[in-house]
């Protein structure tokens, strides 16, 4: 297969470039006076949106934006607080940050405070990933804060429900510990990567990576639907494909499409997408010499940051121009923001999949905009990667349209309809990953280059950054 025969020509190559320290940054980028501003604008919006989730929603998962009322959409674990903390400590919201920590290590992970299942990815990127990145940004001496990692991580390692079973399953109940659904989807299978190993390193228990590792090791034997493309859904009971069916949007943080693969794509950053993101991810935080964890390198949207590792100017020209594509999808709009949803249509107007039929952009049912943060999280790594200014006055168009039509009387809200500026619907909803992600890319795209430098730090899929490891 063409992506095996890829992986054997440069697995040399790629051992020598992860050897030791890599440069993905543009040398001697700077820090404009423009954008220094920009920054603090960016970090006075956050504060005020924080705050606010602080007073209206805290201790539940999310404010609520319109109603100005708490929301449980993430276990009631204060999914908004423990995703904020990095975001916060960059920021050097230190009081905040420090009251984050306090509150974060108060969590008791041993069972859901709302009636409703835990989803292991969603934890594991958000909850898990959060602690873990705010214990070593607090210096590692917050034991307090590894004790409620290591809690949850023994919860979520439930998902394995026999000694011998590789895939883990995508639902548990923390109750009972016991799976809630017989699928998982690939992602949800295999972007568990770099929590469980940073898990691992801290605690020197190294269950939590070997289980996340063999469930890697188990995708990787799947059968093809489509060439380097697995199938969407997982049965982990008997480790086989549940369908034919695949998806492909996007790896790390292009949050674009499949355009020279697919006719039709969504525009984020799908738990798909998420699994080929951590491949990589996960081979420049560790420096792992398996080839598996570098395919990632030649799929999708990790084709800006791959093609970096390997050196191949033309698949970062690629990825390029995925990012410049997606970036359209925010500046064709009357409100300047994209959509949920777009469809990339063929030659004929054809869409596939299923249950699709040819839309306009973006699709119809899916104008409503959730806050994502995939476009400025792919515009955050042009940036880095090329220092062209361009990215930074898209970042800062697509702000203030997030501030002009997003902005509620709490916080932020998700809206109806991007191509109707005239009459904006906003809905009640402000999710985490809005403080977790999308601010804080806003926020580092306008800030000085060396802070949390791409050539330090690898972030996982809700932005949380881990330190490199090497040697």
């Amino acid at each position: 297969m063409l992506r095996v025969t890829l992986l054997v020509a440069l697995f040399p190559f790629m051992l020598f470039r992860v050897e030791s320290k890599f440069q993905f940054q543009k040398p001697g980028l700077g820090q404009s006076a423009l954008a220094a501003s920009r920054a603090e604008v960016v970090k006075h919006k956050f504060q005020q949106a924080y705050a606010d989730y602080i007073r209206w929603g805290f201790p539940a998962d999310e404010v609520a934006p319109l109603s100005k009322n708490g929301s449980n959409t993430r276990n009631g674990w204060g999914a908004t607080l423990v995703d904020s903390l990095d975001t916060l400590f960059m920021m050097g919201l230190h009081d905040e940050f420090e009251h984050g920590l306090t509150q974060t290590a108060k969590i008791d992970f041993s069972r859901s405070y709302v009636n409703e299942t835990v989803s292991v990815f969603e934890t594991t990127i958000r909850y898990l990933g959060g602690i873990l990145t705010a214990y070593e940004l607090s210096g590692f001496t917050r034991k307090d804060l590894l004790d409620r990692a290591y809690q949850l991580g023994n919860k979520l390692a439930y998902a394995w429900s026999h000694p011998i079973q590789q895939i883990p399953y995508g639902r548990l109940n923390f109750t009972t510990n016991t799976p809630t659904i017989d699928t998982n989807s690939v992602a949800g299978a295999g972007t568990l990567i770099l929590e469980f190993d940073r898990l691992s390193h801290y605690t020197g228990n190294d269950t939590f990576r070997a289980l996340a590792d063999k469930s890697m090791k188990a995708i990787m034997t799947f059968p093809d639907e489509f060439p380097g493309l697995p199938s969407l859904e997982i049965y982990p009971g008997n480790a086989s494909v549940a369908g034919d069916y695949i998806t492909w949007g996007g790896g790390i943080e292009l949050g674009n499409q499949s355009l020279f693969v697919l006719p039709s794509t969504t525009c984020r950053l799908t738990v798909t997408h998420s699994y080929f993101e951590y491949l990589l991810k996960y081979a420049m935080l560790t420096n792992n010499r398996d080839p598996r964890y570098l395919e990632a390198c030649f799929v999708g949207g990790n084709w800006l940051l791959g093609g970096k590792l390997i050196g191949d100017e033309t698949v970062v020209n690629y990825g390029i121009q995925l990012i410049d594509t997606c970036m359209h999808t925010y500046t064709s709009t009357e409100t300047g923001l994209g959509p949920e949803i777009l469809h990339f249509l063929g030659p004929k107007g054809e869409v596939t999949g299923p249950n699709m039929t040819a839309e306009i952009l973006p699709a119809y049912r899916f104008r409503f905009l959730v806050c994502r943060p995939e476009v400025i999280e792919s515009v955050f790594y042009a940036w880095r990667m090329t220092g062209k200014e361009r990215y930074q006055e898209f970042a800062w168009s697509a702000f203030q349209a997030l501030n002009k039509y997003c902005k509620a009387s709490a916080s932020y809200a998700a809206i109806m309809n991007v191509n109707d500026a005239r009459n904006v619907t906003q809905i009640n909803r402000s999710e985490s990953f809005f403080y977790a992600e999308t601010f804080k890319y806003l926020y580092l795209i306008f800030a000085p280059a060396y802070h949390f430098s791409l050539d330090e730090y690898v972030f996982n899929t809700e932005a949380h950054p881990y330190r490199y490891t090497y040697g």
